[in-house]
């Protein structure tokens, strides 16, 4: 039996003749998926976030390095910033470079100091509770100025924050943008239909601690980050993350009789095909089984 991977592809002889399964190892298997790309039935393999639509593949990344593996492969792909393609196993991979960096955004502290809020329940489990609105009226505040050139373009653009704090929130121009539970990863906050407003006025970035009777539970391997937020409550750095778009599309010959060569009798038509937002589909003999992937990160409970 071969390890899991993109090679571990087996033929399965069976009552009603042979199947063939590939298995794949956790990593892969979260990478995966299913459906009707560039004409014909494949498995896309990505980290990326994939969308096909006809005779079209379109790659979200936020890296500037990435590839795309196709099984069965099409005879070829064109598109910018495409390598020469390799086997990967079963699999064959493109590697795909994009334009790399952005402008750096500027941050300034404009209040170190922040009260801790009192720890709350409500509800009828007396579950702990969210600060209130008023509580961010005594947070650190600081503010991030997003450079022009960093969204002269059309694509979404994230606003990535790294900071120390129970809960922070975002606001343009004195509105409300976005608010974030400290679990672990960074914060990223979607710029783009913001543009107009962030370049006038700047993101104004409130950090509150955490109180120290406070129960909130996050995975042990990011619990030394929690506990520091009893102490402060600042943001550590922060930084832009331009998500890349590229396309690729593949050349189909008509079959000769008129017919898509990729057509299988399906009366329906092609749909773009979203790839790598928590579902997920394994291929098990001749079923496919579509997969949603949750992890619950952060807990409130009472004390």
């Amino acid at each position: 039996m071969p390890e899991p991977g993109t090679d571990a592809l087996l033929t399965v002889d069976g009552p009603d003749g042979q199947v063939r399964v590939l298995v794949l190892d956790e990593q892969q298997a979260l990478a995966i998926d299913r459906g009707r790309v560039l004409g014909e039935d494949r498995l896309v393999l990505s980290d990326g976030l994939v969308l096909a639509d006809g005779d079209e593949l379109r790659l979200h990344t936020t890296e500037s390095t990435t590839s795309l593996a196709l099984l069965p492969a099409p005879d070829s792909l064109t598109g910018t910033g495409l390598g020469t393609p390799a086997a990967d196993g079963a699999f064959t991979r493109w590697p795909l470079t994009l334009p790399d960096g952005t402008a750096a955004p500027a941050l300034t502290c404009v209040r170190a100091e922040a009260t801790v809020p009192p720890a709350r329940t409500g509800g009828p489990h007396h579950r702990a509770s969210a600060p209130r609105d008023e509580d961010f009226d005594s947070a650190a505040v600081y503010r991030v100025v997003v450079p022009r050139a960093a969204l002269a373009g059309e694509g979404e653009v994230l606003l990535r924050v790294a900071y120390t704090g129970d809960v922070a929130r975002a606001y343009v121009g004195g509105r409300l943008i976005a608010d974030h539970f400290w679990y672990g990863p960074d914060w990223e906050i979607g710029l783009r239909r913001f543009a107009g407003a962030a370049l006038e006025h700047g993101i104004e970035i409130r950090v509150l601690p955490l109180a120290g009777d406070s129960t909130v539970y996050v995975d042990a391997s990011v619990r030394d980050g929690l506990a520091a937020a009893r102490d402060r409550a600042c943001v550590d750095h922060v930084g832009l993350v331009p998500v890349h778009r590229a396309t690729v599309r593949a050349a189909l010959e008509a079959d000769p009789a008129g017919q898509d060569p990729g057509h299988c009798g399906f009366a329906e038509p092609e749909r773009a095909l979203p790839v790598g937002h928590g579902f997920r589909r394994r291929v098990h003999g001749a079923r496919d089984v579509r997969v949603l992937v949750r992890r619950q990160t952060r807990v409130r409970r009472p004390p």
